[in-house]
């Protein structure tokens, strides 16, 4: 099979999240323990729920609470223990490192506390062994988990063994085995309304439709999970199922399409960023190259996934990796390295995939079949029970509709002697009456005096009334300043809506401009005509870049320029542009293509162009820095000019620094400065660097800092050994990880290029 780790997973989206606290609330939690135990426990959950997200931390968390327990000579309780051992465990499988994910979960099962974690413990203990290619233990320990899955009627956990099964069965080749266990696996998410795992049952069916060279089906399962993952907009998903549409693809002979689902999968790499998802694409890219015999291409994503294979001791896919070296070796016809590469393929296929390990497999799956009937049995004979029960339950019930008849009787008896009581009581309430007559007289005469004390009560209640209408009248002003602000409110609910329209009229704006800008950048790049490999990192802060870079060959003349305007977003953007157009008028137009002339020229047009209009607000030091070099690409000849820019120059294994003039292309407080022009031999295998202040101006990294140059050049001293492709990669990633969550505060622009 081809991604076995998307059946892992598969599994983190079907079992019951272990954490219900966010880390901020365990970490609260555990700020307020009330003694060692209470500590103990919420070091735990700390530890639990870092698993997935930041393992390493909670590995770090797992070293603390040793040191505590440690210090205290506290001995931790036993279900404690097996919990600990368990996401330690689960902490070390989320940083490949599987072999330490076994001894560990082995360590919490042999403690004999059995929790709600006991078919996580087995499941993830079988996921261990099944990287490993140990596909029988990892059969038999999935078998164990559904178990515990089943009883506390975890349909989810059951799904993910069912499909977890199949591929086991279908990387031992019992294909009709592996599509029963995900046939029943998405009759299970129908029935329980699980629909967001029938991607991962799509892609699994898929997987062995290839497997059994039914390429068409395979292709219908793939499309169905893709469209599932997108709708679900799970990155991890589309990744997964472009990678196995692309090897149906290339299986079917569309190499085109085959290519561009690999690159789409490239492009979500960022975005994931995940060691092993990138083992899985380079290994994609390199299988691909092989089968077109392009050895330079192959050679070079084999090798990274073989370093990612072999980081995380994952023996399958070294030997998916091994087959394919044997076939790029032997489809350009170096057949000695093909047969070193089909020994070593065939002697990790002998390991991993023997007679007695799919013996083994077989024997566990008709294991299995037998304690699921013989549980069916057990539920059988619970239901039958529970139906007598329900018989002894209506039985009783009759008894007690006997005895409810005969306390009905007794009721009537009691009710007869009820009426003969009333009827004497009738009597004597006959002579109390003639009393109450008496009585309701005098009362008249009480309610005589009460009238006259009303009379007076409708006096004040007369007063009372006026004062109510003055606040009748009130009610009414303050209902009419209520039509007020309404008016008011809808007004600048109107006058909102209207800049909204205008921002948005001016992001399009900004947006088109921004395509303007990059036509223009790249019409005045034409550094392809030299033959060098380069790269260019550029990044605007504000949709549009003061930053810019111009390149053009003239005979044997290879001229770069890398400019810095003042200010970013619009303004930069418009002076970029007008140096684009200055250097293409100087260099085509008068002919210049002296690195100091250039400058000065520049300047000179600069100043000429925006400063004559006293009334503008352009002050000193306006305008851009910029740093240019001339190379003769016949004898490596550099000239160089820098106005506050310069350029730093690996050769030999050491980096040098040249710094530019002190002096900006526009107006200084020093004018017609004359800059100086430097030459420098450069030799096969130096590498050039130029770039401008946004990169090592950027803050960020461990305590919000910039960069700096320092950092800057000891990073490009590093990569100036790789291939220029690689470098661009590391120089990319380098600035993401120091920026972090930082806002980014300048436009970037770093251009790099390697000496023939």
């Amino acid at each position: 099979m081809k991604r076995s780790l998307l059946y892992f997973i598969t599994f983190c989206t079907c079992i019951v999240s272990f954490g219900k606290q966010t880390h901020e609330e365990n970490l609260i939690s555990l700020s307020k323990s009330s003694g060692l135990s209470d500590s103990v426990s919420n070091y735990i959950e700390v530890i639990k729920g870092l698993t997935s997200s930041n393992p390493d931390s909670s590995l770090i968390y797992a070293d603390r609470l040793e040191d505590f327990v440690s210090l205290r000579n506290f001995k931790i309780e036993s279900g404690e223990k097996s919990r600990l051992y368990f996401f330690t465990g689960l902490a070390n499988y989320n940083k490949n490192n599987y072999s330490k994910t076994r001894y560990l979960i082995e360590k919490s099962l042999n403690l004999g506390h059995i929790d709600t974690l006991e078919g996580h413990r087995y499941f993830y203990l079988a996921l261990s062994h099944k990287k490993a290619g140990n596909y029988s233990q990892s059969a038999e320990l999935f078998m164990k988990s559904t178990r515990y899955f089943e009883d506390s009627k975890n349909y989810r956990g059951k799904i993910g063994v069912l499909i977890n099964l199949s591929n086991v069965f279908a990387k031992t080749k019992q294909y009709p085995n592996a599509l029963k266990y995900l046939n029943e696996a998405l009759n299970l998410a129908e029935k329980h309304n699980t629909p967001n795992i029938n991607r991962n049952i799509y892609n699994g069916m898929g997987n062995v439709f290839m497997e059994m060279a039914d390429y068409n089906m395979a292709l219908d399962q793939f499309n169905a999970a893709y469209n599932a993952a997108k709708k679900q907009n799970n990155l991890k998903g589309q990744f997964y199922t472009l990678i196995n549409i692309s090897v149906v693809k290339r299986k079917i002979g569309d190499y085109h399409e085959s290519l561009g689902h690999l690159q789409e999968a490239l492009l979500m790499l960022d975005s994931l960023n995940n060691i092993e998802f990138k083992g899985n694409i380079f290994y994609e890219l390199g299988d691909f190259f092989s089968e077109l015999k392009n050895k330079k291409e192959a050679e070079f994503y084999l090798k990274q996934a073989k370093e990612i294979a072999d980081s995380t001791n994952n023996l399958p896919d070294i030997k998916k990796i091994y087959k394919s070296y044997q076939v790029l070796y032997e489809n350009i016809g170096n057949y000695s390295k093909s047969l070193a590469y089909y020994k070593l393929h065939e002697q990790l296929k002998d390991e991993l995939i023997s007679r007695e390990n799919t013996l083994k497999v077989t024997q566990l799956n008709s294991e299995f079949k037998l304690d699921r009937k013989e549980r069916e049995l057990k539920l059988l004979e619970k239901q039958k029970e529970l139906k007598e029960a329900k018989i002894l339950a209506h039985e009783a019930e009759m008894e007690k509709d006997q005895i409810f008849i005969y306390l009905l009787l007794g009721l009537g008896t009691l009710l007869l002697v009820l009426v003969v009581a009333f009827a004497a009581n009738n009597i004597m309430r006959y002579k109390r009456n003639e009393v109450l007559k008496e009585k309701n007289i005098e009362l008249q005469d009480k309610q005589n005096e009460i009238a006259v004390k009303n009379i007076e009560l409708n006096k004040v209640n007369s007063e009372l009334e006026g004062s109510n209408n003055a606040l009748i009248h009130k009610n009414s002003e303050i209902e009419s300043q209520k039509e007020e602000l309404k008016i008011q409110r809808d007004l600048i609910n109107k006058t909102h809506e209207v800049l909204k329209l205008r921002n948005r009229d001016v992001t399009d704006s900004i947006h088109y401009a921004q395509k303007i800008q990059q036509a223009m950048l790249n019409s005045s790049f034409l550094i392809e005509g030299a033959g060098l490999e380069y790269f260019t990192f550029y990044r605007p802060r504000d949709i549009v870049s003061g930053d810019f870079y111009w390149s053009n060959v003239i005979g044997d003349n290879l001229i770069i320029a890398i400019g810095d305007c003042t200010g970013h977003g619009v303004p930069g953007a418009f002076m970029s542009c007008l140096g684009i157009s200055l250097l293409n008028e100087i260099v085509f137009g008068r002919k210049i293509i002296e690195p100091h002339t250039m400058l000065e020229e520049l300047r000179n047009s600069v100043i000429q162009l925006i400063a004559t209009d006293k009334s503008t607000d352009l002050q000193i030091g306006d305008g851009m820095d910029m740093a240019v070099v001339v190379i003769n690409t016949i004898t490596n000849k550099m000239q160089f000019s820098g106005a506050m820019n310069g350029f730093s120059l690996v050769s030999g294994g050491e980096l040098f620094e040249v710094k530019g003039d002190k002096s900006p292309i526009g107006q200084h407080i020093i004018p017609n400065h004359t800059y100086t022009m430097s030459e420098h031999q450069l030799k096969s295998g130096d590498h050039l660097y130029m770039s401008t202040d946004g990169y090592k101006d950027q803050f960020g990294g461990p305590k919000g800092k910039k960069l700096g140059k320092r950092r800057l050049n000891e990073k490009l001293l590093d990569i100036s050994s790789f291939s220029i492709p690689v470098q661009n990669s590391e120089i990319i990633s380098f600035y993401k990880n120091w920026k972090n969550h930082e806002e980014q505060i300048d436009d970037v622009c770093l251009f790099g290029i390697k000496i023939n």
